[in-house]
């Protein structure tokens, strides 16, 4: 049972804004975080919301700032995107309490319940049925993953970037159907690359609809991934939103499939059966940008 701190008692009644764009909340003592911070942007321009896009930071990161990123906000107001941006800390005695990327130990509820809020400050309440579109980074990434793992129906599409510690391995069928794309760091510390090599592997094996990029000359960084990320989103959007904001299953029967070994793509029709790693890709424009990725740069 988490609590509301004052400090997010008195910003429900008087949210700190910016230009009339910003909302903050604050939560405290979850059975998984020790903080849960949450900050709102919404583009003035814009009434008819179609997504949340979620931004969560590596380890313990103060990511709320990013609703200020021109980037995003130039992509939330292109595509009529909320955005929330977190701040999620563990307890210092870690042994005794799950970490915040256990989603479904209460660290997701919470991202639900401020949501919720949120939708009463702009008296919005259709909000709270919004499909969630995750970035992050490192433990960022682990707890996007998690997240579509615990509520596959709430996701448009997901980011795993470069984390190293993941609980589910084998994610659920419904899962499989949400768009992800997974960033390895070429040179970034084995236990991660191996980590998120396997749990793509797996379950691509099972039909995930998952792209994998290899970053080349890349450690524990952002690098690209920002860039790529808004590319493979666009890519999605347009096919897996429906025009009442519902999720559509994109792209099973015949996907496009990238080979890395080949460096080519084809249709999964072409293609027929391989025992090569597939990449799944959402369509042609983000196909030739991962056939970009392949090629070694200085």
């Amino acid at each position: 049972m988490y609590l509301v701190g004052m400090k997010n008692l008195l910003l429900l009644l008087f949210p700190l804004l910016s230009f009339g764009q910003t909302s903050d909340y604050s939560f405290y003592e979850g059975q998984n975080f020790e903080l849960a911070e949450f900050r709102f942007w919404k583009p003035n321009s814009n009434n008819d919301y179609k997504g949340i896009l979620v931004i969560v930071p590596g380890f313990n990161g103060d990511g709320r700032k990013a609703v200020l990123d021109s980037v995003w906000q130039n992509f939330a107001t292109k595509h009529n995107f909320l955005i929330a941006a977190c701040h999620f800390k563990d307890y210092k005695d870690s042994a005794r309490k799950p970490p915040y990327r256990e989603v479904s130990k209460g660290s997701g509820e919470v991202l639900l319940t401020a949501i919720k809020s949120y939708s009463k400050t702009i008296s919005k309440n259709y909000i709270n049925d919004l499909p969630l579109l995750f970035f992050g980074f490192s433990a960022g990434g682990q707890y996007n993953y998690e997240f579509a793992c615990w509520r596959p129906e709430k996701v448009l599409s997901f980011v795993v970037n470069k984390g190293g510690y993941y609980q589910t391995g084998i994610a659920p069928i419904e899962t499989h159907k949400v768009p992800g794309i997974f960033f390895i760091g070429e040179d970034d510390k084995y236990y991660r690359n191996d980590m998120i090599q396997g749990i793509y592997s797996v379950n691509r094996n099972f039909g995930a609809n998952w792209t994998l990029i290899i970053e080349k000359n890349t450690k524990h960084s952002r690098k690209n991934s920002k860039n790529l990320s808004i590319s493979f989103f666009e890519s999605i959007i347009s096919q897996r939103l429906s025009k009442t904001n519902s999720l559509l299953d994109i792209n099973r029967e015949n996907p496009l499939l990238g080979i890395p070994e080949k460096k080519i793509i084809s249709s999964l029709k072409e293609l027929g059966k391989t025992d090569y790693l597939t990449i799944w890709l959402p369509n042609e424009y983000f196909g030739n940008i991962w056939l970009e990725s392949l090629e070694v740069k200085p």
